[in-house]
């Protein structure tokens, strides 16, 4: 009863939303930047000669509603290659209608951004950070278990947690039970998360499940070293010990690469080296012209 509820709930808002914005327009091209219910609104309520759908996870979430959707679509883009290859083991889609085209991060304005506050770090040897959706799959409860083990370790840190969501109580609610409130701060949504990232020397990525974790390339961006937890999308961004660490999914090795990474000063320094020697300035050119050519097919 409560698929049926929802599906008729989903279907109403739909209609509505056509009505209000749409109506019977034509369009040349219509594209879905999310997958699952928007994909199907734009298969369904919008009328396009082409019609694009881009896929942000690295999970098969609601297969029913993609197999009936996808005839729909001329292409799907996914964000990496391995991504690509999950997506064609779940559908019959043919893999010429698939084009991979990562996400796009803006150097220049990023570290504009960086510079608009500072952050209070005055106490704490060293800073950590670790931006996203409070909800389960980024794995901020992992982090709140490794930052027991890093305190158990005598190291003096604080951990910024810039974001909000549905977890945030029962997140707020073990690192009372843990005792960590002076080294925990959940700043709540921020409309520019980019000082935190900037004034941290270690940048975490917990999750359960990342596609492309766009946070790790902007983290990359000011400098930083990351450790990521070896989701499809820690190890499609993360090259280990050249521009961060990989660890497994659990508090026990997230705290031993960050232990390994503040101990290691060279491997340390190595990173931020090699980070500082990327060049970025043809990545939008790259960007555009991947666009450009999927939009002109």
């Amino acid at each position: 009863f409560k698929d049926i509820l929802n599906n008729l709930l989903n279907k109403y808002s739909m209609e509505y939303e056509k009505k209000r914005f749409f109506k019977d327009d034509f369009y040349d091209i219509a594209i879905s930047y999310v997958q699952g219910y928007e994909a199907l609104f734009v298969a369904e309520y919008i009328k396009a000669l082409k019609k694009y759908m881009v896929y942000h996870t690295s999970t098969n979430d609601l297969p029913k509603v993609h197999k009936k959707v996808l005839p729909k679509f001329n292409k799907v883009i996914t964000l990496h290659n391995d991504q690509k290859k999950l997506f064609c083991q779940w559908y019959s889609f043919s893999t010429e209608k698939i084009t991979v085209i990562s996400n796009f991060v803006d150097t220049d304005f990023i570290k504009l951004q960086s510079n608009e506050f500072s952050v209070d770090t005055e106490n704490y040897k060293i800073v950590l950070c670790s931006c996203g959706r409070l909800s389960y799959v980024k794995g901020f409860d992992l982090a709140i278990k490794s930052a027991r083990i890093l305190k158990d370790n005598g190291i003096n840190f604080i951990w910024y947690f810039v974001g909000d969501g549905p977890e945030r109580t029962n997140l707020e609610n073990l690192i009372i039970q843990y005792e960590l409130q002076k080294n925990i701060v959940i700043t709540g949504m921020q409309e520019n998360p980019y000082p935190y990232i900037a004034y941290c020397d270690i940048y975490v990525q917990p999750s359960y499940e990342e596609a492309q974790g766009i946070t790790m390339l902007e983290a990359h961006r000011l400098n930083k070293p990351v450790i990521s937890t070896t989701t499809m999308g820690g190890c499609s961004v993360i090259d280990d010990g050249f521009n961060g660490l990989l660890c497994n999914i659990n508090e026990n090795s997230i705290a031993e690469k960050i232990i390994e990474l503040l101990n290691n000063k060279n491997l340390y320094d190595t990173i931020v080296y090699n980070l500082k020697n990327i060049d970025y300035s043809n990545e939008f050119n790259e960007f555009k012209d991947k666009w450009n050519k999927l939009l002109e097919e």
